[in-house]
């Protein structure tokens, strides 16, 4: 699923998300609690406000986001998939 996110500069000059939307809700993200960083796209396991944990996905060719993962204090653990297109 693609995303909005907006980024900020932390303590080591590193780009990171502060704040994503998803659908009409906008999320501000509490902590960045993993991050896996690769030369062509990042992960960032992030927690937002309400306690709910998502990993971002950043391809840098392209600068799109992407939720691959989220989990919810309410919510059971969901990967996201993207959506295949059937051809009939």
């Amino acid at each position: 699923m693609k995303i909005w996110v907006e980024t900020r500069e932390n303590e080591q000059g590193d780009h990171e998300p502060c704040r994503f939307r998803l659908g009409a809700s906008t999320l501000d993200v509490a902590a960045v609690l993993d991050r896996w960083l690769h030369w062509d796209h990042d992960y960032f396991k992030v927690q937002v406000s309400d306690g709910g944990i998502y990993i971002l996905h950043h391809d840098a060719e392209t600068d799109c986001w992407e939720i691959s993962l989220y989990e919810s204090s309410r919510l059971p653990r969901q990967l996201v998939l993207p959506e295949v297109s059937r051809r009939q």
